[in-house]
């Protein structure tokens, strides 16, 4: 992919600059369905769309850039078919293709350091600026439900929003992830899992309402990918979380890189519908 594709046209975006990390988030935001205004708003109001509405489910969804199109075209077709509410989606990139020394996934999505990268290990810094700074902003400018925090990604940005649904402290109610990156750092992050378990078995317990993992391949998809996924969910089904749901489907005729159309609907569904 040579260049960052636009974002939908009724998106609207800022920036978010992480001083700390040196790096500067492109966020798109769009809401899919129509907001009710609220009881006091006039009717002046409601037509300039200068009234507030009721905080709504949001899906924010990594390396953005590339993730915000094909999520926002899931998101819409299935509200048109009554099959999920109106919600807010947020996509969070850095208006660079992959490959540019400005695009910093390689750093931000992985939870550990690894020689394939010598910048990577830094989830943990990129997930305060994302439930800190970031996410003020986009509350400020959308209000949000905190109870239906969803939090996407695939490949790489599936291995971030593993890291960012464990938690000790949630931030995140669910995830979507696609395709994890589990070999990353020779297969570091499934041994993280499990001490975090040790630690941590009731996680999800301080939230409103159980948390929930929708985890999705293509059947296509290369042997190490597929056998990786395989071994994850055998080790969560094996020690499972207290109030977490997991929810995983294989993708039969898609690969790797046809997947996010198919993972996003049924995601959504399954998290929102």
């Amino acid at each position: 992919m040579s260049s960052a594709p636009k974002p939908t046209s009724r998106a609207s975006a800022f920036v978010s600059h992480s001083a700390k990390l040196g790096t500067d988030y492109l966020v798109f935001a769009e809401t899919i369905g129509e907001a009710a205004a609220s009881p006091s708003a006039s009717p002046a109001a409601a037509s300039s769309s200068a009234f507030t509405t009721a905080p709504l489910p949001v899906v924010v969804v990594v390396d953005g850039d590339y993730m915000f199109e094909p999520l926002v075209a899931a998101a819409n077709a299935l509200h048109r078919e009554n099959k999920i509410p109106p919600v807010l989606l947020a996509g969070i990139g850095y208006g660079k293709p992959f490959g540019s020394p400005l695009n910093k996934r390689g750093r931000d999505y992985t939870t550990s350091r690894g020689e394939e990268e010598p910048d990577s290990g830094g989830a943990r810094q990129f997930f305060t600026h994302l439930t800190g700074q970031l996410w003020s902003e986009l509350d400020r400018r959308h209000p949000v439900d905190k109870n239906r925090r969803v939090i996407a990604g695939h490949s790489l940005g599936g291995l971030f929003a593993l890291h960012a649904l464990f938690q000790s402290k949630p931030f995140f109610n669910a995830a979507i992830v696609g395709a994890p990156s589990l070999w990353w750092n020779n297969h570091r992050y499934p041994g993280q899992l499990a001490r975090f378990h040790k630690r941590h078995p009731a996680f999800a317990a301080s939230l409103a309402a159980p948390a929930r993992l929708f985890l999705g391949i293509g059947e296509n998809d290369t042997e190490s990918m597929t056998g990786d996924f395989a071994r994850f969910e055998k080790q969560l089904a094996g020690a499972p979380f207290e109030n977490l749901a997991v929810h995983a489907k294989r993708f039969p005729r898609h690969d790797h890189y046809d997947l996010l159309p198919v993972l996003f609907r049924a995601g959504l569904v399954a998290l929102l519908g």
